[in-house]
């Protein structure tokens, strides 16, 4: 049975403690971030303690200011860093139970025995 587009679910609160994080590490206080963007403080403090539902262009404008890729922003990991295979392999194995970890371990030795092209 196919999910419904309704299922979806965007996990708001975490996007807001990423940019949390993001402005943290950048030094920069919400005002300078609220200022810089254009975006009003009590709305962008709202994003980041999770309480609001940014649109993707407003996602994008963050993202340009704090000079990140935009799905790190959204799902936490980059495709333009060197590092996006062991974050997002890292991700999965976080969220996994020990049964699903096992099955993991065993699909990746499974696959590093195959012959490469």
């Amino acid at each position: 049975m196919r999910k419904k587009f309704t299922d979806t679910y965007i996990d708001y609160p975490k996007i807001g403690r990423r940019l949390a994080k993001i402005r943290d590490m950048k030094k920069l206080s919400q005002e300078e971030v609220s200022a810089a963007t254009d975006i009003s403080l009590f709305y962008y403090s709202k994003i980041e303690n999770g309480r609001a539902k940014p649109t993707l262009e407003l996602l994008s404008i963050l993202a340009h200011y704090y000079q990140v890729d935009l799905t790190r922003i959204i799902t936490g990991v980059s495709m333009k860093e060197d590092t996006y295979i062991d974050d997002r392999l890292a991700s999965i194995c976080q969220s996994a139970s020990p049964t699903q970890l096992d099955l993991i371990a065993s699909l990746a030795e499974t696959v590093l025995k195959a012959p490469q092209d």
